[in-house]
């Protein structure tokens, strides 16, 4: 697992953003649910491992969308940190 994993899911302590995790150099990985999002336990079962929850915004996405906004926002945080 890489070091910095995480969660998107809807429920309520889902609120800190990818950005505030991020480290440039660092492999992150953001698992993205099913339509529906996560199970509740599915979501517990990722906390007892160490995956910290995120969001990704107040809109509610789709699947598909929702991984693309993932890897977005990681690509323009690395463009953002990256050394000149």
């Amino acid at each position: 697992m890489p070091e910095r994993t995480f969660i998107a899911h809807l429920e309520d302590d889902a609120t800190k953003g990818i950005k505030e995790y991020f480290n440039y150099g660092q492999q992150h990985c953001i698992m993205i649910g099913p339509e529906g999002d996560f199970s509740t336990n599915e979501i517990a079962a990722a906390y007892e491992v160490g995956i910290k929850p995120v969001t990704l915004g107040q809109s509610r996405l789709r699947t598909e969308t929702a991984a693309l906004a993932a890897c977005h926002t990681l690509h323009v945080l690395h463009d953002i940190f990256a050394p000149l």
